[in-house]
């Protein structure tokens, strides 16, 4: 699992971050001089992670090779058939590859939270 990061935004859409500390991201926000600019911080949540909880990547997999051969070899079952425990160790196997060899260019955000900025003067 990977250790809590944290983002902030100033609009709400767009973030920016992977700071080690909520006060961290909010320092960086802070530095928005526009006049009423507010400033969002919330816990970076990766693609891998969610990717993680989904079981379904094999069963999509084995429907479509079903789907492509059942046009080949037609009948009334699926030509190819496998356990759930099988199709769970699929997954793993899929996502294991997808995380070793592909490139994450952007992450979602969770539990965000409006945060004022001590904008005053030292």
């Amino acid at each position: 699992m990977n250790q809590i990061k944290y983002a902030y935004s100033t609009d709400q859409e767009t973030f920016y971050g992977e700071f080690d500390t909520e006060s961290d991201a909010l320092a960086e926000g802070s530095s928005c001089t526009d006049p009423g600019c507010t400033v969002w911080v919330g816990e970076i949540v990766y693609a891998m992670d969610l990717l993680r909880k989904r079981t379904w990547l094999a069963e999509d997999c084995i429907d479509r090779m079903n789907d492509s051969l059942s046009d080949d070899i037609g009948g009334d079952d699926y030509p190819v058939e496998m356990s759930q425990e099988k199709l769970l160790e699929l997954n793993a196997l899929i996502l294991d590859f997808v995380e070793k060899n592909a490139s994450f260019v952007r992450w979602g955000v969770k539990n965000t939270k409006e945060l004022v900025a001590d904008r005053s003067e030292p």
